[in-house]
């Protein structure tokens, strides 16, 4: 990455484990964001455009195709793509889940994450 000194789009990768990230993982996107046209990430909390989720990566593309082509872009791709996300339960936050999902949740990640 160190080589490439201008953008269009760039896309930072979310992580799912807490500690120092890679620094050139970090500085690299600082220093071209003034020459992207997006910088965007998934899952990272960047302040830029971002996403999270295990749909991060699809509704993070249809806002960069609303953005830049408009609503009938994205409808159109949704439409092609048969994207209908209609989950079966309203459990995808912290504050919505049931208190012993956040807590699976969170084991788990410690563990992963140790």
């Amino acid at each position: 990455m160190t080589g490439l000194a201008r953008a269009v789009v760039v896309v930072v990768p979310g992580r799912d484990c807490a500690g120092e990230p890679d620094p050139a993982l970090v500085e690299w996107p600082r220093l071209v964001h003034p020459t992207t046209t997006w910088t965007l990430s998934v899952g990272t909390g960047s302040g830029y455009l971002a996403s999270a989720g295990a749909t991060a990566v699809t509704d993070l593309a249809l806002t960069l195709l609303d953005l830049s082509h408009g609503p009938d872009a994205v409808q159109t791709a949704q439409l092609a793509l048969e994207y209908d996300p209609q989950p079966l339960y309203d459990a995808g936050t912290p504050a919505k889940a049931p208190a012993e999902s956040g807590e699976l949740v969170s084991s788990y990640y410690a563990r992963r994450c140790s």
